[in-house]
């Protein structure tokens, strides 16, 4: 809970926001700060009302009704202010060497913490969000993007965006893209000239019907055409459902020298990662596939409080790695450290050191974080191995096929570089 307090005090005078005009009755001093800080809490904890969690933290009392009716009044400009200072880099380079790609952090599939989120009320695409967190990429970084970034137009946006931070990216492309190839490398890539057409800009004042002369309609200037220069890598990924080889295709702007084409497959493989955040975001923090928000805002609210509270798991388990003995956890971050066994630790460590304030020392208190965190890491997970058997039963439930002889893949790799001409 400290660490929420400080996320408040940072910007005590903007976060403060108390309800101004008249009010029946004794007038509770509860701060907007307070409310995000009953909230992550409330994401954090197995039980517990937001009421509740008010009045044990903040010694605050006020109704179910009366805090419902203080955050419909709450503007988001607190929450994105706190989710600012909450979600940033955790990984270090020294210490979480698998967080690192060719001395590039790897966005975030090492620590699983959110570095910025994008929201918005009513309609938008997903392409407009994400515009508005290239600026928050970090530097030095490598992104890796699933088929929906990998468009032209979206990644002309992006690449400068990139250069500017020394920052690169590998995203998965359609087959069906039309590219020439400038130079073959000898890892069986290929530097590719992708062409970009500028949309037309719209007419200051477009008539209401077209212009026609001589009987045929007039011609609009042709859109201006650059090219965006990419590092293309084909190759066929083994897929353990079925035992098929699928092609795959990746753009990215890393040179032949600081990746092999090889490297860039096995390493898009680990973008399953940010799915796994996903997965913990859904249904360990919020607990249910549904958001407990009645009305568009405060369900807003919710969504931000769901990121700030991976974000402090997130740092409790790389404290957590980087206290085990194995000097592979300490490596591999936040990945091999049980999300639900952390939490559910971490919580009842909270309820302990509150219950024991006045009883304890200080010292106590940090021996008994460092004992917590000890068995936390004594239960680390196991290194994650591709599957092998194929995905069948021995009875058919639903659509999965039936299995009547086990069998396993005997391919040593599962991914293959097909040579670019």
């Amino acid at each position: 809970m400290g660490r929420l307090t400080r996320l408040g005090c940072w910007q005590a005078g903007e976060l403060a926001g108390l309800a101004e005009g008249r009010h029946q009755g004794p007038r509770q001093k509860l701060q907007n700060w307070q409310i995000i800080a009953g909230l992550v809490a409330q994401c954090l904890h197995t039980g517990g009302s937001l009421q509740h969690l008010i009045r044990r933290y903040f010694a605050v009392r006020l109704s179910s009704s009366a805090l419902s009716q203080r955050r419909q009044h709450m503007q988001f400009e607190p929450f994105a202010t706190v989710m600012r200072h909450a979600l940033r880099p955790m990984a270090q380079q020294q210490i979480h060497t698998d967080c690192f790609f060719a001395g590039l952090r790897l966005v975030e599939l090492g620590t699983h913490a959110p570095l910025a989120a994008a929201m918005q009320l009513g309609p938008m695409s997903e392409k407009v969000l994400c515009q508005q967190l290239w600026e928050r990429l970090p530097p030095e970084s490598l992104m890796i993007l699933d088929r929906y970034y990998g468009q032209a137009p979206m990644l002309g946006e992006l690449q400068p965006q990139c250069e500017a931070r020394s920052s690169h990216f590998l995203v998965r492309v359609r087959e069906k893209l039309n590219v020439k190839v400038q130079q073959p490398h000898a890892d069986g890539s290929a530097t590719v000239a992708v062409a970009l057409r500028e949309a037309a800009e719209p007419a200051d004042d477009p008539p209401a019907k077209p212009v026609r002369a001589c009987g045929r309609p007039r011609k609009h200037p042709a859109p201006k055409v650059s090219e965006l220069k990419v590092r293309e890598v084909r190759g066929r990924v083994l897929r353990s459902s079925d035992g098929k080889w699928v092609e795959v295709r990746l753009w990215t702007s890393l040179s032949p020298q600081q990746a092999s084409a090889e490297q860039l497959l096995e390493l898009y493989a680990r973008r399953w990662e940010q799915e796994i955040f996903y997965k913990e975001l859904k249904l360990q923090i919020n607990q249910g596939d549904l958001l407990a928000g009645q009305r568009t805002e405060t369900a807003q609210q919710q969504v931000a409080a769901m990121m700030i509270a991976c974000s402090l798991l997130a740092e409790e388990r790389l404290a957590v790695a980087g206290s085990c003995e194995d000097e592979e956890v300490r490596r591999a971050g936040a990945v091999r450290i049980s999300f639900s066994l952390c939490q559910e630790y971490t919580v009842a460590l909270w309820m302990v050191l509150e219950a024991s304030q006045g009883l304890m020392e200080a010292e106590a208190q940090g021996e008994l974080v460092r004992r917590v965190r000890s068995q936390i890491a004594a239960a680390a997970l196991p290194p994650r191995r591709s599957r092998s058997c194929q995905r069948k039963v021995c009875r058919p439930i639903n659509q999965w096929p039936r299995m009547l002889t086990p069998t396993s893949l005997p391919a040593s790799k599962l991914f293959t570089v097909s040579t670019i001409a």
